[in-house]
């Protein structure tokens, strides 16, 4: 719960929670939205906790964010800032210094933003009431951001699978380079004669086979693992693992 403490600091809460029973079902397909407060594209750590804490659904949010408009870069001055000022009594400005006075910032700042928000609202109605969307609007709105939320993810995913079968290509070319040693570590660990010993070398085979077929060298594989094998063909449980991933037959052993 610490981490939404700092959610009273703006209007997006109240938005987000609205938004909470939208993803419930609760609010109805012809229901209008609350007027969208600024930011959503940009929420704070403690707000992104609180869409998670309310199971928001990303994709209404992002649906909803369509409509909100960016924060003011902070500094941006409001050129209606000095006005309101001016209208402030000496008492108003008074209890604002005893709360900063009081180490009570947070709250001093709450509070003038709120008395600043309530007199534009008042003097400015125009600029203060956007159009409100239904539901089904932002509905629409819904749909596209899953869409595009299902493509970047693929994207994602693709660059990832990528990536991984570069390095795994990559390793498989280091290895099929130093073979030798890689067999004498195999070797060296089923002297150790143990099923742990047995699976390690088993999935160290695996990848050294993988190798050296990508190399265009499954003889030499072959001719290794003869090899190997006469040494540590009595081996009955390693014997059996080998079997069993299908890198020997019965009838060749």
């Amino acid at each position: 719960m610490a981490s939404l403490l700092p959610i009273r600091d703006d209007t997006r809460p109240l938005y987000l929670s609205w938004l909470a029973r939208v993803c419930n079902g609760e609010i109805g397909q012809n229901d209008l939205e609350p007027p969208t407060p600024p930011g959503l594209q940009s929420l704070t750590p403690a707000q992104t906790a609180l869409t998670v804490f309310l199971l928001i659904d990303p994709d209404w949010l992002a649906a909803a964010a369509t409509a909100s408009q960016a924060l003011p870069a902070r500094n941006n001055i409001d050129p209606d800032i000095d006005n309101w000022i001016a209208t402030q009594s000496l008492d108003d400005m008074r209890a604002t210094m005893r709360l900063l006075l009081e180490k009570r910032g947070q709250e001093a700042e709450r509070k003038l933003q709120q008395r600043f928000l309530s007199w534009q609202r008042e003097h400015l109605p125009n600029s203060q009431n956007p159009t409100r969307r239904t539901i089904a609007e932002i509905d629409v709105a819904h749909d596209i951001a899953r869409i595009k939320r299902l493509e970047h993810e693929r994207q994602l995913q693709a660059a990832e699978d990528a990536k991984r079968q570069a390095e795994r290509k990559q390793y498989l070319e280091r290895l099929a380079a130093n073979s030798e040693t890689a067999w004498a570590t195999i070797d060296k660990t089923l002297q150790r004669g143990s099923g742990l010993a047995y699976d390690q070398a088993l999935k160290a085979l695996k990848d050294l086979s993988e190798a050296l077929n990508q190399a265009g060298r499954e003889d030499d594989f072959r001719h290794s693992l003869v090899k190997l094998q006469s040494v540590h063909s009595k081996r009955g449980a390693w014997v059996k693992r080998l079997v069993n991933a299908g890198i020997v037959h019965l009838d060749k052993i």
